[in-house]
């Protein structure tokens, strides 16, 4: 487990991806941005069940490499400004928790997130949704 919130970090420090046993990693109300992010090293971490990156300074689509996280259940983005999810989202098969309110994401939902068969809680309040697909 390695909690690093409450920072004021941009970017992960790079000796955290050699972790690969990591667990549970909670960056939460830091500075990081999509492009501070190094995505495919993060995908190192392949044992992370949890993934905590809430008020941060994420802005704009979520980048597929997210999908390279195969053991995720919970991934907490919330408090961003996220405009897209990826298709990719749906390949982490185990994913019971996806937390994406008081983002950027407007019109619907994407029908695939009705492929998330492990959801149990989709948290999506505080956006600019209009409608949730049927497939939910």
């Amino acid at each position: 487990s390695c909690d690093i919130s409450h920072n004021r970090l941009s970017q992960p420090p790079s000796s955290l991806f050699s972790l690969t046993g990591l667990a549970s990693l909670k960056l939460s109300h830091n500075a990081l941005t999509l492009s501070g992010v190094t995505w495919p090293a993060l995908s190192s971490l392949t044992r992370l069940t949890l993934l905590s990156m809430d008020h941060n300074q994420l802005e704009g689509p979520l980048p597929s490499h997210i999908s390279a996280l195969p053991s995720l259940k919970v991934l907490n983005l919330s408090h961003n400004q996220i405009t897209e999810l990826p298709h990719e989202i749906t390949q982490i098969t185990g994913l019971e928790l996806l937390d994406v309110s008081d983002n950027a994401l407007s019109g619907c939902l994407p029908a695939f997130m009705g492929g998330a068969t492990a959801l149990v809680e989709l948290a999506a309040d505080g956006n600019r949704l209009a409608a949730l697909p049927g497939e939910l």
